[in-house]
């Protein structure tokens, strides 16, 4: 029997794991737990693009969930949304508050406005 020993690597904001590091170094910019998001996997590809950058939202969402209001803000990106949705949910956001929120629909919407051929 042959017994490998490999690293695993982490993503230190949702724990998910890969063996290269190089998979982790490319995931974590984008990751939607990270609180320092700079990196976005569909509003960069948008004829739109700002940098995402959810941390100073989630203060806003928590006392104001309106999700209109972040649509508008993020451009309707729904990794963005979403991203700010999960951070202000750590931040003490109750489930109820957000549950309007439908990450399909809004991938859906976004898709259609900005004409994407292309899945996430």
């Amino acid at each position: 029997m042959l017994t490998v020993v490999k690293p695993v690597y982490y993503c230190e904001f949702c724990k998910r794991h890969r063996i290269t590091a190089k998979a982790i170094e490319t995931h974590e910019p984008k990751c939607i737990y990270n609180p320092h998001r700079d990196k976005c996997g569909w509003c960069s590809k948008a004829p739109t693009y700002r940098a995402p950058a959810p941390a100073d939202r989630v203060p806003g969402f928590v006392s104001d969930p309106d999700v209109e209001r972040l649509r508008r803000e993020l451009d309707g990106c729904p990794a963005c949304m979403l991203a700010v949705i999960v951070q202000a949910r750590r931040a003490g956001l109750s489930d109820e508050e957000a549950w309007e929120f439908d990450y399909r629909a809004e991938v859906a919407r976004f898709q259609k406005e900005e004409n994407h051929d292309y899945a996430y």
